[in-house]
């Protein structure tokens, strides 16, 4: 019996307690592990530990120390705290905590596995939940890629209906989704290019060469202006004026060969640059026009009117200009405007020019099919950082 008790004992001794860091120990660690001082600093290398902040103006929402192990080949979370509040959605600060830190993941070892050495937190938990409904326990501490995978694609925002056709096309999708949340393009630039035929190859691989492949190399650039054209059209005709939160919510419809969207509140404006009438809640298609110079203006119009002539009949159509439209002659304008009028199109002149929207094309290839800089993420590149 006292053999038995003795054993009982000791097994309850080797019984890890589950501890969640407390903000007294997340703040700690934001002090120790940060390489600024008052006379200066330098950014971390990538095994050392570093703190990240996530804050909305005088908000502090969320703090983690984390680093990349060059030993397990993963990512490490020291602490994690991460606070809600109520003029977010639901779980917004957690995932824009577990998008910074897979990013992280996926940038430093070419992997998305998180390891949480005090344990999955709770907020983490939940939103796996939200999201793939899959129960996480807290006592575990490590997040595998069949989890961080789909979460990943998830929160990114690329629609289920096209993330088949990204595995077809031999991207994988943890690229898209990172190049996504640094900024390069957006999941609506990502999912209309997809609906557009374009394979995303030419945007994460390797893009057509202008000298040997000068057609190819067209086509791409002529729907890389279209979609800037389009989310630069969105982002005016949202309104969100300076220094507030909210604006106009704008929202992406399900579509075939044309993107469709619609607004919780009535669209309307008549200027000089724009003429547009749309009630709230119902359909409208973004139909952008391209001219190669100012002056031909009115082809590009024609063409475009084509298109948009199969556009469902429930959908109210809206034409784009580019900045160059504003340069072409008073006739051109005048008969291209009278031809909207005609037939009932609205329309709208963004304030980007087609050279812009060339070198902005131009620069995200740069950025996500060239991987030019050694420090860009590379299956290739991961062993190159001597550890």
């Amino acid at each position: 019996m006292e053999s038995s008790s003795h054993s009982t004992s000791d097994e309850q001794e080797q019984v890890v307690p589950f501890v969640v860091p407390d903000p007294d120990t997340v703040f700690r660690d934001a002090l120790h592990y940060t390489s600024w001082t008052d006379s200066g600093g330098s950014l971390p290398q990538r095994g050392d530990w570093s703190t990240y902040r996530l804050a909305s103006k005088d908000l502090i929402l969320g703090v983690v120390t984390h680093r990349f192990n060059a030993t397990t080949r993963r990512l490490d979370v020291r602490a994690y705290f991460c606070g809600e509040h109520p003029i977010f959605e639901e779980f917004e600060p957690t995932r824009a905590l577990i998008a910074m830190l897979l990013c992280q993941s996926y940038q430093t070892g070419n992997t998305l596995e998180i390891n949480f050495e005090q344990g999955v937190p709770f907020d983490v938990r939940s939103l796996i939940e939200h999201h793939l409904g899959h129960l996480v326990s807290g006592h575990e501490t490590l997040l595998s890629e069949e989890i961080t995978g789909p979460l990943f694609v998830s929160i990114c925002g690329l629609s289920e209906r096209l993330q088949s056709q990204i595995q077809e096309q031999g991207v994988k999708i943890a690229t898209v989704c990172f190049n996504v949340f640094r900024g390069a393009w957006s999941s609506l630039q990502v999912n209309t290019l997809l609906e557009r035929g374009i394979p995303l190859s030419w945007l994460f691989r390797k893009a057509p060469n202008p000298i040997e492949s000068p057609a190819p190399y067209l086509h791409l650039i002529q729907n890389l202006r279209a979609v800037l054209l389009e989310e630069y059209a969105l982002k005016r005709l949202e309104d969100r004026q300076f220094g507030e939160s909210t604006s106009k919510r704008i929202l992406p419809l399900n579509g075939e060969s044309f993107t469709s969207y619609c607004s919780e509140r009535l669209l309307e404006a008549s200027g000089d640059d724009i003429s547009i009438s749309i009630p709230a809640g119902h359909p409208f298609t973004l139909v952008p026009v391209l001219p190669l110079t100012p002056e031909s203006s009115i082809y590009a119009l024609n063409v475009s009117l084509a298109r948009a002539s199969t556009v469902d009949d429930g959908a109210k159509v809206l034409v784009l200009f580019p900045m160059d439209f504003v340069y072409a002659s008073a006739d051109h304008r005048s008969t291209a405007l009278e031809k909207l009028h005609t037939a009932g199109v609205d329309w709208l002149v963004v304030g980007q020019t087609m050279a812009q929207l060339f070198s902005e094309a131009e620069q995200k290839l740069a950025i996500t099919a060239a991987q030019i800089d050694d420090d860009e993420v590379d299956a290739r590149n991961v062993d190159l950082h001597t550890d």
